[in-house]
């Protein structure tokens, strides 16, 4: 099928919309395999406070460091349907996974999760690799409280919520843990 200028309808079960997408976008493939890393360093919380010595590390195991708020969603799809390793802390541009191939290699650092109405969190990268046959792993980071509300989190996100899920603080994540994860990759 091709679609020109169309949306996928929502009534599809999340597994169909994520093969869909992938299917369609295969075309835009390349054969080059990269290893990125997706900084959040522009992002209000879960950055990482540690990652320029998580950025070095990567660096010298031959990691391309990218960002994806200042790419077109087409220069996300060539970076991420080329990559043979994905590595980026909690956030939306792991969604990017959806036009990874077979086999890549997907680490998400996330936060340690605490509370029932944080499971949405959870598992939504996970489902996506399981559902393209991706290679999944989590690394827990610990949480750090040092981000400030701001209009939008005010806005949209319940105070309790944002004071106690670790989901909204910024993380640290052990140097051991990466070194570790690469030395397996």
């Amino acid at each position: 099928y091709k679609f020109i200028d169309s949306e996928i309808p929502q009534f599809f079960p999340i597994n169909i919309s994520i093969k869909i997408l992938n299917n369609y976008f295969s075309s835009i493939k390349k054969n080059k395999k990269l290893k990125i890393y997706v900084s959040r360093q522009n992002a209000n919380y879960r950055n990482l406070i540690n990652e320029d010595d998580i950025i070095e590390i990567l660096k010298r195991k031959g990691f391309k460091i990218i960002d994806t708020n200042k790419m077109n969603i087409f220069e996300q799809i060539k970076f991420f349907s080329s990559a043979e390793v994905v590595i980026s802390p909690t956030g939306s541009a792991l969604t990017n996974t959806v036009f990874c191939q077979k086999n890549t290699k997907v680490v998400e650092i996330s936060p340690r999760y605490q509370f029932q109405y944080e499971n949405i969190f959870k598992n939504r990268y996970s489902e996506i690799s399981k559902n393209l046959n991706l290679i999944y792993k989590k690394i827990e980071a610990d949480p750090v409280s040092t981000q400030k509300s701001t209009i939008q989190t005010d806005k949209f996100i319940s105070k309790d919520v944002f004071s106690e899920s670790n989901y909204y603080k910024n993380l640290l994540v052990q140097k051991s843990k990466i070194e570790k994860l690469i030395e397996k990759l």
